[in-house]
């Protein structure tokens, strides 16, 4: 019992861990992306971008910490019954307050003051995409007057008197929009290296369908973010029985792994046109935007009722 018990406090441990590592890959990335060859990562850049790369990660990093506790799962099964309604209780409540306090904290840092990042630095050249600017001043995202060096300029070399930073569109504006330089170009050490490719790809844009799934109903209706969790909870949770299913572990690890897999790959699926008209004929109109959380929902729930009834545990000498 004492094992069951555990698994609350082994996945809050292992949430945060995962999100602090997806987190830091993430801010990563986001530098790779919105790279600036003479400007390097600092803290203000970080602490700004924090909260939108914990929104981003947080689903699947709490997916990858549940897929941890199923590993320990499988070696100390506690009492089977309440591991798993432990498991559906934690991985709800983490993904369901989680998600609404990263949001909160989001929103938070969004209406705070000077938050925004601005990558380039006053009274040194800074090197962008589209040339070289010395700004005698910056104040948030405004520049003071500035020696622009561009080769894509009437005049190559120009004194702007001011100018702005487009974050939105990764550009500094001088002269009312008549000269505007791009500030990033492609990073030439990093991007293919952290570009997802093949079948990591494909893994990632699943995921991150889901996640803004998720998103979407948690923004607008509280009720159908509880429906859309626990589809993906009861399927996740269905995974567990897996991790008993033969006598190789190893072989349970892949085959938990591969239902994880499926838990994104069918999302994805029940989301294109064919899968739902077939949900149009079980599934009530109103509840059709949530068709692919309720498809996953039952299959988790026939792999719940399959665990509990057939699945048991190797008993520990």
């Amino acid at each position: 019992m004492k094992d069951s018990l555990l698994l609350p406090v082994i996945f809050l441990v292992l949430l945060i861990v995962c999100s602090v590592l997806l987190g830091v890959g993430y801010l990563m990335y986001q530098w790779d992306v919105q790279y600036v060859p003479s400007t390097p990562p600092n803290l203000h850049w970080a602490v700004a971008a924090a909260p939108a790369a914990l929104r981003t990660i947080f689903v699947p990093a709490a997916l990858a910490a549940f897929f941890l506790v199923i590993m320990r799962v499988a070696r100390r099964p506690g009492v089977p019954f309440f591991s798993l309604l432990f498991s559906l209780a934690m991985l709800f409540a983490g993904l369901h307050y989680g998600l609404i306090a990263v949001n909160r904290l989001e929103a938070l840092q969004a209406g705070s003051v000077n938050r925004s990042y601005n990558p380039i630095l006053a009274g040194r050249f800074n090197l962008l995409g589209g040339g070289i600017v010395y700004p005698q001043k910056v104040d948030g995202d405004a520049l003071g007057p500035t020696l622009v060096v561009s080769p894509q300029a009437k005049l190559a070399f120009s004194v702007q008197q001011s100018g702005r930073y487009d974050q939105s569109g990764s550009k500094l504006i001088f002269g009312a929009g008549k000269l505007t330089l791009p500030v990033r170009p492609p990073n030439p050490n990093l991007s293919p290296v952290l570009a997802p490719r093949g079948f990591l790809s494909g893994f990632v844009s699943d995921i991150m369908a889901l996640s803004a799934f998720l998103e979407r109903w948690n923004r607008e209706s509280r009720v159908n973010f509880a429906i859309a969790l626990g589809g993906v909870v009861l399927f996740s949770v269905g995974a567990i029985g897996f991790a008993w299913v033969t006598r190789w572990p190893l072989l349970n690890v892949f085959l938990v792994a591969v239902c994880f897999r499926l838990l994104f790959w069918l999302f994805t699926l029940f989301t294109n046109t064919v899968a739902t008209d077939a949900f149009a004929l079980v599934v009530p109109a109103r509840y059709m935007p949530l068709a692919p959380s309720i498809g996953l929902g039952a299959l988790g729930a026939i792999f719940l009722l399959w665990d509990i009834a057939f699945i048991r545990p190797p008993v520990r000498e």
